[in-house]
């Protein structure tokens, strides 16, 4: 909580009384770093931006920084360690909060800023080859969530992490760029060669943080804010909304029914409504008012807990490509975020995957394809509920192993895993394309290695 502490030495000014901030991790006195969350707090407080945006007895300006150091994009994403980190920011109930300044103030965000990528560039996928080369998907998920909390698709910026003389990092800031291009209201602030580190090569020194703070804000209200101050007002903020810890996905296929897995952030219902491949897309509020009967179908959930069910029979299509589209209505009736699936034709497992043996700190799984493509697997240690077919290709959350395989339809596939051990759970999850585009059901195993 940096109000309460220095911004760079005993002797700072502090921001106590003109800027309302929450957060872990602060400023610690006498630190030659910090984020840039300072340079963008000083370009408000010290004239850098037009005096409407400085109220110092009833500030205008809100900064929540809930961060850790060291830590990967998927760390803060549900599923990894810190999952509850970001939650508990957005979540907590005592303090000035974003709910509870919108219950007495118009609220206006003006941007999600992130500094992050070094982790991922130094984390190595059990092929040996670098993380950054998937940070832009698993980046994209998390963004994604966070936006659907807040109810808007508030802009991004994404800055270049440090990148002198290392091919790794490097490919973290092209991906950085890739996943810019990739959703919107999003871009990239590129690295100053003047932006040095604090000597560790790694994390940038107070001049650099102030600099970025600088150069984010001014990208804020020049690309986004109107003419005049530069206050963007096009993403009000009116309360958390229920949203999707990880979004619906399809885990066996029934021909007339599917089942789906599903961890929502909020108790209520999740609504589905199934549609032709590629038909507009329904609003929320037509999803839910048609999911009452078949071509739609409801379930009821509880936060934060995964949850698995069948839709109803007859509701899909048999060996047909459709759409389905889901919403979360959370107990006080208000609606989240809209994700569509599609279900492809015959992109399924029969017999399902399933554990063959285990022994000698080893075990084997086996699966048949009814598709012709390629199948992707990842082994994590633990029970493991399901997540993203994209996180099982790109084996986040640091599998234990991980592996790819080219599949033919009708053909049964064995997939074989050491150095396990003895006594400890593990869970395989597998997912496939068929044809290398269309997307198959994800599965689950679980085995206690012998």
């Amino acid at each position: 909580r940096f109000e309460a502490q220095g911004l760079a030495t005993d002797a700072s000014p502090r921001t106590s009384g003109k800027v309302w901030t929450t957060g872990a991790n602060g400023i610690p006195e006498g630190t030659a770093s910090f984020g840039p969350e300072i340079g963008l707090v000083r370009h408000v407080l010290g004239g850098g931006a037009p005096a409407s945006w400085r109220n110092d007895a009833a500030p205008n300006l809100y900064i929540l920084k809930q961060t850790e150091g060291g830590r990967s994009v998927d760390h803060f994403r549900w599923g990894g360690p810190g999952q509850d980190l970001i939650l508990t920011a957005l979540r907590q109930s005592s303090g000035e909060t974003l709910t509870s300044l919108a219950a007495a103030k118009t609220v206006l965000i003006q941007g999600l800023i992130f500094v992050i990528g070094e982790k991922d560039s130094t984390t190595l996928h059990p092929s040996g080859a670098s993380m950054a080369e998937s940070l832009d998907v698993r980046f994209a998920d998390w963004v994604r969530q966070i936006r659907a909390a807040l109810g808007v698709e508030a802009p991004a910026v994404f800055v270049e992490i440090f990148d002198a003389l290392d091919a790794r990092k490097q490919t973290a800031n092209a991906r950085l760029h890739a996943l810019a291009a990739s959703i919107p209201n999003a871009a990239v602030i590129a690295r100053d060669p003047s932006w040095q580190t604090v000597g560790d090569g790694i994390h940038y020194d107070a001049a650099a943080q102030a600099a970025i703070g600088d150069a984010v804000f001014a990208h804020f209200r020049q690309s986004y804010g109107r003419p005049g101050d530069g206050l963007v007002t096009g993403f009000p903020f009116a309360g958390l909304r229920p949203w999707f810890h990880v979004p619906p996905l399809f885990i066996d296929d029934g021909g007339t029914n599917m089942r789906i897995a599903a961890t929502p952030a909020a108790s209520g219902t999740i609504h589905a409504l199934v549609t032709d491949a590629d038909a507009p897309v329904p609003d929320a509020a037509a999803i839910r008012d048609a999911s009452a009967a078949a071509p739609g179908f409801r379930k009821a959930v509880t936060a934060d807990q995964e949850v698995q069910w069948w839709s109803g029979s007859g509701v899909f299509q048999s060996n047909v490509t459709q759409d389905c589209h889901f919403v979360l209505e959370d107990a006080s009736g208000q609606l989240g975020e809209v994700a569509t699936v599609r279900r492809w034709a015959n992109a399924k497992f029969a017999p399902d995957l399933a554990l063959v043996s285990t022994a000698g700190g080893a075990a084997s799984f086996s699966a048949r394809p009814a598709f012709t493509g390629d199948l992707s697997w990842a082994l994590h240690a633990g029970a493991r509920g399901f997540m993203r077919p994209e996180d099982v290709e790109t084996a986040a959350f640091e599998p234990v192993d991980a592996g790819q395989m080219a599949v033919t339809a009708n053909t049964d596939v064995q997939i074989d895993v050491t150095g396990l051990t003895p006594g400890q759970e593990y869970t395989l999850l597998v997912t496939g394309r068929k044809n290398g585009t269309e997307r198959a059901v994800t599965q689950s195993a679980t085995v206690i290695a012998a």
